[in-house]
């Protein structure tokens, strides 16, 4: 009896200490030591002009690890636990709402330790443009008269690949037949390797995975003063890096966009302009 006392206060010790501290042993796969933030540039240029900030350089930190998280390796995507972006095919949301739930889906899936792929189906937003695919070769899509390569690794990624980075280097192949099989039954199953997506659970975009923000302060050597900076700006820091993940537009349409612009324009900026219209209703 004394025994089994005893045990019962060690665990209790045991997760007191962890809520306390959350373990950053999930990312300590990811040494950012050996990481230069001139390498993260080329996955973080939608942050605007390199600035010598430490908050900038946090920023793309997140970034690296996000896209190690999402796009690992192909051999490791055996290995790797999935969330599936499923939508409805019929569905008539607007663009921004679908590209919203890219994100959470990235968001949900960093604090599961999981690796976002895309399911069966796309929405009908996504497709709906028939007039601007080439004929029937669906892996290039026409703008202004000019033929955009749309191949992505992934052939679910439909018209998304047209425009932005692939979402994952994994995809619904990687999952074992079985696994599949499980996976129709239940597809909220936490325990399994695929898990659904659920949009009820898009909170944790503004939420940080438990230790990554102590783990990466703590690889980057942050002043106290800095660790609270990070703090205080916790939850738009995560959003701003999932976010510029999922938007990382693709470089020959940044290329295209910037030749029609400087084209139009009789004083070229300085820097790339981005100009976003979001329709509500």
């Amino acid at each position: 009896m004394n025994f089994l006392f005893l045990q019962c206060l060690i665990s209790l010790y045991s997760w007191v200490k962890a809520a306390k501290k959350p373990s950053t042993n999930l990312w300590s796969d990811i040494k950012l030591k050996n990481v230069h933030h001139d390498d993260i540039g080329p996955l973080s240029y939608l942050l605007g002009p390199d600035k010598n900030d430490f908050l900038h350089g946090f920023l793309k930190d997140l970034v690296y690890i996000i896209s190690v998280r999402m796009s690992p390796p192909r051999d490791l995507c055996k290995n790797r636990r999935f969330m599936v972006l499923q939508m409805a095919s019929t569905s008539f949301e607007g663009i921004g709402s679908l590209l919203k739930q890219v994100q959470f889906t990235v968001a949900v899936a960093m604090h599961s330790d999981r690796t976002a792929i895309w399911g069966f189906g796309f929405p009908f937003m996504f497709e709906h443009s028939k007039d601007m695919w080439d004929g029937e070769d669906r892996d290039n899509v026409v703008i202004n008269g000019e033929s955009l390569n749309c191949t992505q690794e992934d052939p679910l990624a439909g018209a998304f690949g047209c425009f932005f980075e692939p979402l994952s280097t994994c995809t619904l192949a990687d999952i074992e037949p079985q696994e599949m099989i499980d996976f129709s039954n239940n597809v909220y199953n936490e325990t399994a390797r695929a898990v659904m997506f659920e949009v009820r659970k898009g909170v944790a975009l503004y939420h940080p995975p438990a230790g990554l923000f102590d783990y990466i302060a703590k690889q980057r050597g942050y002043t106290p003063e800095q660790r609270n900076q990070v703090k205080e700006r916790e939850s738009f820091l995560f959003a701003a890096a999932v976010t510029a993940y999922v938007f990382r537009v693709k470089p020959e349409l940044v290329a295209r966009f910037n030749d029609k612009f400087h084209a139009l324009s009789p004083v070229p900026p300085s820097e790339i302009l981005w100009g976003l219209h979001v329709r509500h209703g």
